[in-house]
């Protein structure tokens, strides 16, 4: 199965000839299939020093429509709990999508910088 990203009016993922909006608010999208077709993992560059990987499920219509919850911040908030920062001190957050695991679970690096140090880990998430 291919998808394709069309810049020509907006970001939109196509499938055949189903097209569906992800959203326009970034410079670039990667997007990766998982292995049922039923969901897209999509590594978002919302600004140069600021990527995120949004997840996206098919919808009744066929059509990919983003998750309820953004796995960014779910991600980002259970890694500063687990390591012990505040969210608000991450300079310069990314994620980086690795691969999928299996149907439901993706497995992220999530890195950025923070004060006397760094952060650079590799996390797995369940899908809903």
């Amino acid at each position: 199965m291919s998808l394709a990203i069309s810049w020509k009016y907006r970001k939109r993922v196509k499938e055949g000839e189903k097209s569906c909006l992800l959203s326009d608010d970034a410079i670039d999208y990667e997007v990766f299939l998982s292995p049922d077709a039923d969901c897209i993992a999509v590594e978002t560059l919302l600004m140069s020093d600021l990527q995120v990987v949004r997840i996206y499920k098919k919808d009744v219509d066929n059509c990919f429509r983003p998750l309820k919850h953004a796995v960014s911040k779910k991600l980002w908030h259970d890694l500063s709990v687990t390591k012990g920062f505040s969210i608000d001190e991450v300079n310069h957050p990314r994620m980086k999508f690795l691969k999928w695991i299996d149907n439901n679970q993706i497995l992220i690096e999530t890195s950025g910088d923070i004060d006397g140090g760094s952060i650079d880990e590799k996390v797995s998430y369940a899908l809903e």
